[in-house]
């Protein structure tokens, strides 16, 4: 989810040098206010049709701070069969200003209609050492237990 939303900010920055941090569309998109991206990250046991259509239905208007609309799904793996077949035509003919990322730990789930018409990818887990590592330069935590390290394993 971390590399999609980079990606996602990246890809909808307005200036040359992305993402800058600097133009309008990355100050909205830090503040959780820009308007040409979505994302579907559902706490229940499934995400159902009604949110896909939901989604598609925006997907065929037109940006509004950027030239890209982005749609991050999370989990997608837990779209039902319908939502997955909502989806498809969106997937087989985007519009050319809209970004589609599905995250999934399991894409056996997904229907091998929606993975064919994706990129896929792949993501290694982190070694602890690296894990730690990105801890303390990046965020400056330097007390690390194991308990933290096993928490990072778990959840992405």
């Amino acid at each position: 989810m971390l590399f999609a939303k980079e990606f996602a900010k990246a890809i909808l920055c307005i200036e040359n040098n992305k993402p800058c941090g600097k133009c309008e569309a990355c100050i909205s998109y830090d503040s959780n206010n820009n308007p040409d991206v979505t994302i579907i990250d559902e706490i229940e046991k499934s995400i159902k049709t009604q949110s896909i259509k939901q989604m598609v239905k925006g997907v065929y208007e037109k940006p509004i701070k950027s030239s890209k609309k982005v749609y991050i799904i999370n989990d997608s793996e837990k779209m039902t069969k319908e939502a997955q077949n909502s989806l498809l035509k969106t997937l087989e003919e985007p519009p050319e200003y809209v970004v589609i990322i599905l995250i999934t730990e399991n894409e056996n789930l997904l229907l091998n209609t929606i993975k064919s018409r994706c990129t896929k990818i792949k993501f290694n887990s982190l070694k602890d050492v690296e894990v730690e590592k990105v801890l303390k330069e990046k965020l400056g935590i330097t007390e690390i237990s194991k308990n933290m390290l096993e928490l990072a394993e778990r959840k992405h």
